[in-house]
Formats: C-alpha cells, sequence, structure tokens
C-alpha cells in the first residue's frame, strides 16, 4: 500500500472513531445517569478514564480483552475505595465509553513523525 493510500485509510478509520465516539459517548452517559445518578456517572466516567489510560499504557496496543480486565479490575478496586456501588453493567459502560473517548482523541491527534522525516 503506498503512503497515501494508507494516509487516507488512516483519516477515513480516525473519522469513524471520531463521529462514533460523538454519537455512543453521550448515549452511554445518559445510559449511566440514568442509572445511579449523575453525580456518581461524572465521577465513575473519571476514574474510568484513568483506568482505561493506565491499562493502555501498561500493555501498549492490542491485547483488548486483556485491557478491558485489568481496566474493569482497576475501576472496581477504585469504586470499592470510594464506596460506590455499581453493577457491572454501569462498569462495563463506562469503561466502553473511556475507550471510545480514548480512540476519538488518538484519531484527532496528527500521525507521529518519522526520526529520518525531522530536519
Amino acid at each position: 500500500m503506498n503512503d497515501i493510500t494508507l494516509a487516507l485509510l488512516e483519516s477515513v478509520i480516525g473519522l469513524v472513531f471520531a463521529i462514533g465516539g460523538a454519537i455512543l459517548i453521550p448515549l452511554l452517559q445518559k445510559f449511566l445517569a440514568g442509572k445511579i445518578g449523575a453525580d456518581k456517572t461524572n465521577r465513575l466516567l473519571t476514574l474510568a478514564q484513568t483506568v482505561v489510560n493506565m491499562a493502555e499504557q501498561q500493555l501498549g496496543s492490542g491485547g483488548g480483552d486483556q485491557k478491558k480486565e485489568l481496566a474493569l479490575a482497576a475501576l472496581q478496586g477504585f469504586a470499592d475505595r470510594d464506596n460506590l456501588k455499581l453493577d457491572p453493567a454501569s462498569m462495563h459502560a463506562a469503561v466502553e465509553a473511556a475507550v471510545l473517548q480514548l480512540k476519538a482523541s488518538k484519531a484527532s491527534e496528527p500521525p507521529p513523525v518519522a526520526a529520518q522525516e525531522v530536519k
């Protein structure tokens, strides 16, 4: 695949994640707010972003199921610490929202410049 085709493909994939995230994240937030209330939802989503970023840093790209399990376990630990009583569906929804947000933010970042391109 040539460089132009690859760059175009990366842009299209990034756009799909950005649009998908823009649509799904508010729906997941509304779902959570209806189940556990707005205050708990805000706290849960903040914790979910933290644990998803942590899983991404620890395990890198790939390994989605392993990262999800790590994020859910860490989220459960934070929820227990903060005395947040959460059902598994709420925790899964929060992690999915955080993953979508992470993918959307990565999609909007410019691609890294290769070392040989820097002058």
